[in-house]
């Protein structure tokens, strides 16, 4: 499609260049101007192997930054640079189906749209995308978790919808990046970093859309065990996600209240998120020290409904 060489995929990566060069084949197949990767000054073999890949494809584009500065620093470096009328940002962890950047392309142009996310369908291990979007279709559930404020964006639905909520890749009008462009002080994780970038852009006044019909893909958590916005201490990451969200809802709380009919009190909700990001470094734990338990636990959650699909 000509219309995709409009558009400029963008990965920020942190020492995690095992994954890359497993998820980047899903990103050069999209067609798209440019795929531009944002090194976040790893010191794994990723310089190495993105070297020798951009010398086979020209399309493959490398910043790296001298010191560390995070995944928000990355897609605004990487936004920077970018050549595309679009940005569409992707993850070192996560591929794409290959329609993906058309899919939402198209829903842009329909709906005269800023910003479009699609589905985000959470893999469990040995699961193929097949079998992994089987099981996300046979779900039910609501889209927002208004306990948390997040959305299940791996729902099947039925139509594009107006979704203020919506995942880290996304496609943006690069016009739209120029004037917003991501906060980078929700420091260590990185957590609600997008979150803060789409209310900002609805705050003025862009459009931003759910589109059901094309879908990425994260990795099980057991293939990924390293580098990216992760420190060895679960407990520490949990942490820095309450204090981040505790920002986000002090900057944005009136605007959600109002946006999303929020019956919930600002504290209310940090202690929602509290005992949720509590819950999750209990699992990583639980997870990486008595796997047998963990194996027993996933299989209980497959079987069940109405379950949230995020990491």
């Amino acid at each position: 499609m000509a219309e995709l060489e409009q558009i400029s995929i963008i990965i920020p990566t942190h020492n995690r260049g095992a994954i890359l060069a497993v998820t980047l084949a899903s990103y050069l197949e999209q067609g798209c101007r440019e795929i531009i990767v944002v090194d976040d000054a790893g010191t794994d073999e990723t310089p190495a192997m993105l070297a020798e890949l951009s010398r086979q494809r020209k399309e493959l584009r490398i910043i790296r930054h001298q010191e560390r500065r995070g995944a928000p620093a990355c897609r605004n470096s990487g936004a920077a640079a970018a050549k595309g009328e679009y940005i569409l940002f992707g993850e070192d962890d996560l591929r794409f189906s290959p329609d993906y950047a058309g899919v939402l392309y198209d829903c842009a142009v329909r709906y005269d749209a800023d910003v479009v996310a699609g589905r985000l369908i959470y893999l469990l291990q040995g699961e193929s995308d097949s079998e992994a979007l089987a099981r996300a279709d046979a779900r039910r559930g609501r889209l927002l978790n208004s306990n948390l404020l997040i959305g299940d964006l791996s729902l099947k639905w039925n139509e594009e919808i107006p979704f203020i909520l919506l995942h880290a890749c996304s496609l943006i009008r690069r016009a739209v990046w120029d004037e917003v462009r991501y906060d980078e002080n929700y420091p260590v994780n990185g957590y609600r970093e997008e979150s803060d970038f789409y209310v900002r852009c609805a705050k003025a006044g862009y459009k931003l859309y759910f589109s059901p019909y094309t879908a990425c893909y994260h990795l099980p958590r057991e293939r990924v065990t390293a580098g990216g916005q992760w420190r060895k201490s679960p407990w520490r990451y949990r942490y820095w996600a309450i204090r981040n969200n505790i920002r986000f809802l002090q900057r944005h709380y009136g605007y959600l209240k109002q946006k999303l009919e929020l019956k919930q009190s600002i504290y209310r909700l940090i202690a929602h998120q509290a005992v949720y990001e509590s819950g999750k470094a209990l699992t990583y734990m639980i997870r990486h020290h008595c796997p047998h338990i963990y194996g027993i636990l996933t299989k209980m959650r497959q079987v069940e409904t109405g379950r949230w699909n995020t990491p």
